[in-house]
């Protein structure tokens, strides 16, 4: 079952306004609602993917293949509905307008004589390379995507502070292959999936 929850953070709640400002603070608490793996990445077993929705009062949506403990959650982080995206995922079908929302990590790999390289993709390309994105996930676009530029939020990694870059992308969509665009509903698109970013959404027209 894949299932939506939609977390009204509170204002009141130090970590809430923490996770504002940290990914991993949020990838920490949200993933203390699901069981301890038996593997190495908890994440990706239990297809957990978040981002935070702007507005006066931020919602941290948290998408997951199983239905999450949120008791597990710190008292008076955040209000919370939860709901299944089961029938809605099965009703995408070739040819389906839509809407859609997903944050991507504007990060471009490749492979040199040195092994594998990533480099930021400049502002300029951005719009191109998020079309790129989002026809591959199987989708037609049926006008060019809004970009917009989040601020730039930091993890530690080895002793090292490093960037994550994110940038929301809107637009409208015509389903191609249903199939595939069901795979990336549910698995997320593009890196950086653990701090915010991957989780596609999709509302039908």
């Amino acid at each position: 079952m894949t299932t939506l929850a939609l977390l009204a953070l509170n204002p009141s709640s130090k970590l809430a306004r923490q996770s504002l400002r940290n990914p991993q603070s949020v990838h920490k608490t949200l993933m203390a609602c699901f069981p301890e793996s038996e593997g190495s990445d908890a994440r990706r077993e239990f297809g957990v993917l978040w981002r935070i929705e702007p507005g006066d009062a931020p919602t941290v949506l948290m998408q997951a293949q199983c239905r999450p403990n949120l008791a597990a959650l710190p008292a008076g982080y955040a209000e919370v509905r939860v709901k299944s995206l089961d029938e809605h995922l099965n009703s995408l079908r070739k040819g389906r307008i839509v809407n859609f929302r997903v944050v991507l990590n504007p990060i471009r790999k490749s492979r040199t004589s040195a092994g594998n390289r990533q480099s930021v993709v400049p502002s300029a390309e951005r719009s191109q390379w998020a079309s790129d994105r989002i026809t591959h996930a199987g989708f037609d676009l049926l006008s060019d995507p809004t970009l917009t530029g989040l601020p730039a939020r930091h993890i530690e990694r080895g002793g090292r502070r490093i960037p994550i870059y994110a940038t929301r992308v809107d637009g409208v969509a015509r389903v191609a292959d249903a199939q595939r665009v069901a795979e990336v509903l549910r698995a997320g698109l593009g890196p950086a999936k653990a701090w915010g970013c991957g989780l596609m959404t999709v509302l039908q027209r």
